[in-house]
């Protein structure tokens, strides 16, 4: 068995719920091609429900959703829902505070007030009775200037021989939760001269005794997830995947800081070749 270890850190600022400890930063006057990331956990009669969803807010005012999960905990049910694209309305409001307000086609408006810490992040207040809590990550490119991005992607190449596991290891530092996407690219590198391709590579990210995620094929997964997997290879700038190709694709919605290990097989054990891992992260 062949062991391949690699590791990143990140280093990344969070809006704090006691204001009265955060040093806020300006407002930004206009809000033009980023990222929206919201996530929460809601407590109900003893039944835990997960949401995670992520937005792209374009210059011609409209919004494209990433992804959307909306899981039941304790029963195991829910999962991807159907993204709604729509419009948007940024206005500040004062210099430390703005509104957003996202219009998704056919549906109600949901409003998000911003209250800014830094030059980079934010803290958006919930909305009344949701019992959510949401991370508002503005990117570069605004005024004052501020540090170049961070690191987004991380990727692996090697060889997979019989019967054995290519482990990538990656620590995400820091208290807040981030959206990872992970995927194991086999088939995928004939396109880019490779001859020795791994056939069917079969992804999984462990945690403990229960994995974080898993996936053999990376179309197999549901409307939802492919719709999302698709939208972030432009958002990240990953190559994109074949459509029904053999290549493994995951997203972590908020993957909480700490250490994990990506594990790729072969499916079948009996396959072997070339196999590329690659992790990415939203801004």
């Amino acid at each position: 068995m062949l062991l391949y270890i690699m590791r990143f850190s990140l280093s990344i600022s969070i809006a704090s719920l006691l204001f009265s400890a955060v040093a806020y930063g300006q407002a930004p006057v206009s809000l033009l091609n980023r990222v929206f990331y919201e996530a929460g956990t809601t407590s109900m009669s003893a039944t835990r429900a997960y949401g995670a969803s992520a937005y792209l807010l374009n210059a011609d005012g409209s919004y494209l959703e990433l992804y959307r999960l909306d899981l039941d905990l304790t029963a195991g049910t829910g999962g991807w829902l159907t993204m709604l694209d729509g419009t948007y309305e940024y206005v500040r409001t004062s210099e430390l505070q703005a509104t957003l307000r996202l219009r998704p086609n056919g549906l109600a408006v949901t409003e998000h007030r911003l209250t800014f810490s830094s030059d980079r992040h934010g803290f958006i207040a919930p909305p009344p009775n949701s019992g959510r809590f949401h991370n508002f990550w503005l990117g570069s490119q605004i005024s004052p200037p501020v540090a170049p991005a961070p690191l987004v992607n991380v990727a692996l190449r090697t060889t997979l021989n019989v019967g054995g596991t290519a482990i990538a290891g990656f620590v995400v530092a820091g208290l807040s939760p981030r959206a990872v996407v992970v995927r194991a690219v086999g088939p995928g590198l004939s396109l880019f001269g490779v001859t020795t391709p791994l056939g069917d590579p079969k992804l999984t990210v462990p945690k403990l005794s229960a994995p974080l995620g898993r996936n053999d094929d990376w179309s197999t997964g549901g409307a939802g997830v492919t719709a999302s997997l698709r939208r972030l290879e432009t958002l990240t700038g990953a190559f994109p995947l074949q459509s029904a190709s053999k290549d493994a694709a995951i997203i972590l919605p908020e993957l909480a800081p700490g250490a994990y290990t990506v594990h790729v097989e072969s499916s079948p054990p009996s396959g072997s070749g070339e196999v590329l891992i690659e992790v990415y992260l939203l801004p």
